[in-house]
């Protein structure tokens, strides 16, 4: 980049000087094998990536998340998906550089991330926190890696691990903040256990040292979980779905987005379709789906049910 700057009059040099600068970047996509693929980043630029889409923020509890549209993490990212929203790249604000491996490894889906990130991004809604997470985040690092194994017929099992470190602040003694890490693993599934039944479950520990609310103090490790299962039946006319997901009260996933800490969810809802063989109605099909949410403490959070009914007429 280049440009002119002007001076204030009686600076004691002349009008006007030039100032030039320049940065240099690159980006490497290699095949290792047939079936792996390697993408790499120094100073990558995203200036022509296109903007976001404008939300408004008013009287929300929960920070806004925006959609991936860099090309480097849009490559291969659904290798890093699970069951649950474990991983949101946008967490990497600036990144400075990183390497990315994605593709097939024998019978295993996989994929491995690392990059170096300048900070600056917010990390509310990462779950858990004794401080204060609308901080900007401080220079580090993030790391992925993610093995799926298919098998039979819709089948899978699978792992799924992360973390983040911040580094030490620099500045005084007195006053800077100590490093942090987050880090955060476990194991998924999803099996078909006949012809109309399946289930799925996927179950996530998590450790994370914080920046203390008390400057200068090295507050202890923070260490919980998370999990979710479901099971579900479905045949040409009914489909019947029930579920569970718990979220330990220190779970942080500095990764992801997870806003709710400390509470049970169970879900069941449903619906059959019934197709009349006379008059004007086709098909009419009712559904049905009750959620109800528990603190930690066993306390009633929320209780909610939706009823509705489909129709479709003949023509």
């Amino acid at each position: 980049r280049s440009g002119d700057r002007g001076l204030p009059a009686g600076s004691g040099t002349s009008g006007w000087s030039d100032q030039t600068s320049r940065e240099a970047g690159v980006d490497v996509q290699a095949a290792l094998t047939q079936s792996l693929v390697m993408n790499a980043t120094f100073n990558p630029d995203f200036s022509q990536i296109e903007a976001d889409a404008l939300q408004i923020d008013v009287n929300r509890r929960f920070p806004l998340t925006f959609p991936e549209k860099r090309p480097f993490f849009l490559e291969g990212a659904d290798h890093f998906v699970s069951l649950m929203d474990l991983v949101q790249t946008r967490r990497m604000a600036d990144p400075r550089y990183g390497a990315k491996v994605t593709g097939r490894a024998g019978a295993w889906n996989t994929g491995t991330l690392l990059v170096r990130d300048a900070g600056g991004a917010t990390l509310e809604g990462s779950g858990y926190t004794n401080g204060d997470d609308a901080r900007l985040s401080r220079p580090g690092w993030y790391g992925l890696g993610r093995a799926q194994l298919p098998f039979g017929q819709g089948a899978n099992v699978g792992v799924l691990a992360g973390g983040h470190t911040q580094d030490e602040e620099t500045g005084s003694a007195s006053v800077r903040e100590r490093s942090t890490y987050n880090a955060f693993g476990g194991f998924d599934s999803q099996l078909r256990l006949s012809e109309h039944w399946t289930t799925e479950g996927q179950v996530v520990a998590s450790t994370a040292r914080m920046a203390s609310a008390a400057v200068g103090q090295r507050p202890a490790p923070s260490n919980d979980w998370m999990g979710v299962w479901r099971v579900r039946y479905r045949d040409r006319a009914r489909e019947l779905h029930l579920g569970s997901r718990h979220v330990g009260e220190k779970f942080r996933d500095e990764l992801g987005t997870q806003n709710y800490v400390g509470v049970t969810y169970r879900r069941v809802g449903g619906s059959w379709d019934l197709f009349p063989k006379t008059g004007p109605l086709q098909r009419t099909a009712p559904n049905f789906d009750v959620l109800v949410v528990h603190d930690r403490t066993g306390r009633l959070e929320l209780a909610e049910m939706d009823i509705s009914n489909d129709f479709e007429f003949r023509r």
